[in-house]
């Protein structure tokens, strides 16, 4: 499944969340009036996960060798999966800390921002803890925040901190905040507990000068004008043309003539020829598709909800985040979460900030800071 949660039908699933579920619809809420710490809502979803590393022996001539210094990093069997997970091999240097150690760290943290969701995933190898940050306002228009917290048993992927406006319900929404975030520390596994408490100390301030330019960055997109032009640029971007299937692109190289093409089409047998135009009405439905996206975006920019934004860099972005979030399709809730269209509104922020930044060296250099 593309959520990746540890769990099953049987036994439920991993996965924990205060407010509003995840769009899988799985796992549980926590009650109306429970307040996990970081300990408390880590180790509801990792309870009975037990964690190992050990060396790895081989053989010679079957002699049986134990490595002193490759060890293998294993999740011993639970009750929604009886078997022993390998999550790879580690040097002597690799520092394994249990979950629950892990999560006392942050403690501290969960005294300031509330826990919104917890969940295990990739078979027990990544714990996230995700906790509500305080709401902001980009000239008066409300958007929300979370300090995102990814424990980590897969060797070659450290712990982190992620100040990220991604609500994480799954893997997918995970590496999406991963790869959005604004703030995104690395704590590596041969950190000891001290120094990762020092470390977490420092991350609420990290976070808060985060926060403030994410919204001055805002704040500049909600007072650069932008043209049509620059909105068509934007949404040209987030909803690109389709590139041309490689039976079409071939065609097109080998008879840059239409007549030429025409007469060498009309030569093909029958299921060639069939299959070509299959080929060909895909693209024309996709180069249509493509089209109707930038008309939809385009008509929610010329006629933008909040005149106090309207003509802007922000109502841009936002018509383009609009139709990505609300239109209709298949699983169009998933997808605006971790899918096609979470990448268009990722290039939509991109594009924006682009041509924002080719007009505004301050706005550049925010950016670039």
């Amino acid at each position: 499944m593309s959520h990746e949660l540890v769990g099953s039908e049987e036994h439920g699933y991993r996965f924990n969340y205060k407010n509003e579920p995840g769009w899988h619809s799985l796992g549980t809420s926590y009650g109306e009036n429970e307040s996990p710490t970081s300990e408390d809502a880590v180790g509801r979803a990792t309870e009975g996960v037990r964690v190992v590393k050990t060396p790895i022996q081989f053989t010679i001539d079957d002699q049986i060798y134990t490595s002193d210094s490759q060890f293998n990093i294993v999740r011993m069997p639970i009750r929604e999966d009886d078997r022993m997970r390998e999550f790879g091999v580690v040097g002597s240097s690799w520092q394994l800390e249990s979950y629950a150690n892990c999560a006392k760290i942050f403690n501290k943290l969960t005294e300031q921002y509330p826990v919104e969701t917890c969940g295990l995933i990739k078979h027990g190898s990544l714990c996230f803890l995700a906790l509500r940050a305080d709401d902001w306002d980009v000239s008066g228009d409300k958007l929300t925040s979370y300090l995102v917290i990814q424990l980590s048993m897969q060797p070659g992927e450290s712990h982190r901190v992620l100040h990220t406006n991604v609500r994480v319900v799954c893997n997918n929404t995970l590496q999406l905040a991963i790869g959005g975030a604004a703030l995104n520390i690395k704590i590596p596994h041969e950190a000891d507990s001290t120094s990762q408490m020092a470390l977490a100390a420092d991350i609420v301030k990290a976070f808060h000068e985060s926060k403030d330019q994410a919204k001055r960055v805002c704040e500049f997109l909600t007072q650069a004008e932008f043209t049509v032009d620059e909105a068509l640029a934007v949404f040209a971007r987030a909803f690109p043309a389709p590139a041309m299937p490689r039976k079409l692109r071939i065609l097109h190289k080998a008879f840059p003539d239409v007549t030429d093409r025409v007469t060498y089409v009309k030569s093909l047998d029958d299921e060639e020829l069939k299959n070509l135009k299959k080929a060909e009405e895909r693209y024309e439905q996709m180069l249509v598709r493509s089209g109707n996206l930038r008309d939809m975006a385009m008509e929610k920019f010329q006629n933008f909800d909040t005149p106090s934004f309207s003509g802007t860099a922000w109502a841009a972005y936002n018509a383009a985040t609009e139709v990505s979030d609300w239109r209709e399709g298949r699983n169009q809730f998933e997808s605006a979460f971790v899918g096609s269209r979470a990448q268009e509104k990722v290039r939509a922020f991109s594009a924006t900030t682009d041509l924002v930044a080719e007009k505004n060296e301050a706005f550049a250099a925010l950016i670039t800071d």
